[in-house]
């Protein structure tokens, strides 16, 4: 009826799992830390990307705009 308790762990076992677990949270620390440093690379590039994409856009906006005017006004 009553299942009797198994007996302690020895301090050697406990050691030896308590070294798994570390290691295992180290590793997937590790991991963890990899994963967000290259969504972070990733989020970077697309970050400096788009400021690029806006500084020509800008950039072609005011020559664009420069050369219009050029072109209305030459009659004056």
């Amino acid at each position: 009826m009553h299942k009797p308790e198994p007996p302690p762990p020895s301090s050697g076992a406990r050691l030896k799992g308590q070294t798994l677990r570390l290691a295992a949270s180290f590793l997937v620390g590790l991991l963890v830390m990899l994963v967000t440093g290259l969504v972070g690379v990733a989020l970077t590039k697309a970050v400096l990307w788009s400021v690029a994409a806006a500084v020509v856009f800008w950039l072609g906006w005011l020559a664009f705009v420069r050369v219009w005017f050029r072109l209305a006004h030459r009659h004056s």
